[in-house]
């Protein structure tokens, strides 16, 4: 549907299969071992950071 909407629009139609390879290259070198594998990694350190911002605004608010 996109490159359909994309040849409406006057844009090349291929720029989607482009993108999509791009993102296949990205995800391969930035997750050798797949996005399964990846993925509860980069929950685990999403968690870790939110925790701590979590944890230095509270500590940073005055006490009433």
């Amino acid at each position: 549907m996109l490159p359909a909407l994309f040849n409406i629009w006057g844009i090349n139609a291929q720029i989607p299969v482009i993108l999509f390879g791009i993102g296949v290259l990205q995800v391969l070198t930035t997750a050798p071992a797949g996005i399964a594998h990846q993925f509860p990694h980069d929950m685990a350190k999403l968690g870790r950071l939110l925790y701590r911002t979590a944890k230095g605004v509270t500590a940073g608010t005055p006490a009433s």
